[in-house]
């Protein structure tokens, strides 16, 4: 992957920055980055991002949601965030970090099984673990371990 962030400003980095709600605010709050995916990924994964945080009072992020699946490693889990009609909004406390890939529309339905849709997730967050036959828990630990 290479690395194209918010911070800046003479790259246009992937995905849609401007759906940042109250964008200066949040990027006092949190570190955002977002990561361009090569290789054989790229079919199937718009990009990567990484969002990092220590505040000292609560914040509220909110982003107008994309017609994208997010696979997302935060608080020990491996957490599939299906396309959602809503703005996603998250409270930001204390510290912490999430690591997350955006797949593109249809990039998604190859890892389902053939009777789930992308509908079953629509609007729901879901543990990896209740989609696949993996040990969720260990994986987000592996992957975190990995991106420090």
């Amino acid at each position: 992957m290479s690395a194209r962030t918010d911070a800046d400003p003479a790259a246009e980095p992937p995905g849609e920055p401007g759906a940042l709600l109250n964008p200066e605010q949040t990027r006092r709050a949190v570190d955002l980055s977002r990561h361009e995916v090569d290789g054989a990924l790229a079919e199937f994964v718009d990009y990567c991002w990484v969002v990092r945080w220590h505040v000292d009072l609560p914040f509220d992020s909110a982003v107008l949601t994309q017609p994208k699946v997010h696979v997302v490693v935060e608080q020990g889990r491996v957490l599939v965030y299906g396309v959602s009609r809503r703005t996603f909004t998250r409270r930001i406390v204390g510290s912490g970090q999430a690591i997350g890939a955006a797949f593109h529309s249809a990039g998604f339905r190859p890892l389902l099984e053939a009777d789930q849709t992308v509908a079953h997730i629509a609007d729901r967050v879901v543990p990896a673990a209740e989609l696949w036959p993996v040990d969720d828990r260990a994986d987000a630990a592996r992957i975190v371990a990995g991106a420090d």
